[in-house]
């Protein structure tokens, strides 16, 4: 989608879709864009806003296999850590947020996933040793780490483009 607009000749309630390979009539249009709502519906702008995390993959040197199940690790109020569990004994975790929440430019109305948030690189290294019992010699380490932007919310808003 390159543009979305009414079109010239006011069709209905009709919305003209604009794409690469042609435009489109359409009653409704769904913005799934995530954090990059904004880019597309600039009424969203300062409402919704992208907000970069980060996580990594662990692989122990024995692997075991959990379940085919994602865990939230809850410290307090406001951080947390997940952990989703893969069939290769892998384990993806992500989280770090007490070491790079108060360096709001690196992560708050931020989408560039082309660098690590570097003050939050060393959280999970030891990750699986210092927070579950029974890890002290699994030689878990980590394998990838890498950040990605998703959908931080300002305030509840409401929005009728019909």
């Amino acid at each position: 989608m390159t543009a979305v607009s009414k079109p010239s000749e006011h069709v209905g309630r009709k919305w003209l879709v604009s794409t690469p390979r042609g435009d489109i009539l359409t009653n409704t249009v769904i913005h799934a864009s995530n954090g990059y709502a904004s880019a597309l519906v600039p009424e969203l702008r300062g409402k919704v806003v992208p907000a970069r995390g980060i996580c990594c993959r662990i692989v122990p040197k024995t692997p075991t296999v959990w379940s085919d199940r994602s865990y939230m690790l809850r410290h307090n109020d406001w951080e947390y850590d997940y952990l989703i569990s893969r069939k290769d004994g892998s384990i993806i975790v992500g989280g770090a947020k007490r070491d790079f929440y108060k360096d709001l430019y690196t992560w708050f109305d931020n989408s560039d996933d082309s660098t690590l948030i570097e003050s939050a690189k060393g959280y999970f290294d030891g990750y699986m040793q210092r927070t579950f019992r029974g890890w002290d010699d699994s030689l878990a380490s980590v394998d990838k780490i890498w950040t990605g932007s998703k959908l931080n919310t300002l305030q509840t808003f409401s929005f009728d483009i019909l």
